[in-house]
């Protein structure tokens, strides 16, 4: 139980070694080198007096305790507990509606179709001039006017 950095001096004894030399827990040598240093050290000589003195006290009120007879602290007579009424099952938890559920979606469902049947109509008469002929067709049509040539239905007209 030196101390490590000046070996003239010797450590002072904790209160775990203490309290396992009064148990005789401790090793020879150990138990040798404890009851060694509480002879010269005045405060482990004082520690180990305190932890001797409780032990005494604790002993002394176990002993006490072992003489009582049954029965000598009163008990409070229990009253009966009054039966809960029972309890309601527990309530569904409420999770929140998937979002193609809201209901807002049917019309927003309708309105997409009638979007897609619009646009659908839309590029399918929008093609078209009064006369029935395509915006293509009479394209090429204004084109041979301005260039000279006879265009697409002249041509077949006259290899027939």
């Amino acid at each position: 139980m030196r101390h490590p950095e000046r070996p003239d001096e010797m450590e002072h004894v904790d209160e775990g070694t203490i309290h396992a030399w009064m148990d005789g827990a401790l090793s020879a040598d150990d138990a040798a080198r404890a009851e060694a240093h509480l002879a010269v050290c005045a405060e482990c000589s004082a520690a180990a007096a305190e932890a001797r003195g409780l032990a005494a006290a604790a002993s002394r009120i176990l002993s006490a305790l072992d003489g009582v007879p049954a029965g000598v602290i009163p008990v409070a007579p229990r009253a009966e507990a009054p039966v809960p009424a029972p309890t309601p099952p527990p309530l569904p938890i409420a999770r929140p509606r998937p979002w193609w559920r809201a209901p807002h979606m049917p019309y927003l469902q309708a309105a997409a179709v009638a979007l897609v049947a619009a646009g659908t109509i839309g590029v399918l008469t929008l093609g078209r001039i009064p006369g029935g002929t395509s915006v293509a067709a009479r394209d090429q049509v204004t084109l041979a006017r301005e260039t000279g040539s006879q265009g697409p239905r002249a041509e077949g007209a006259s290899e027939g």
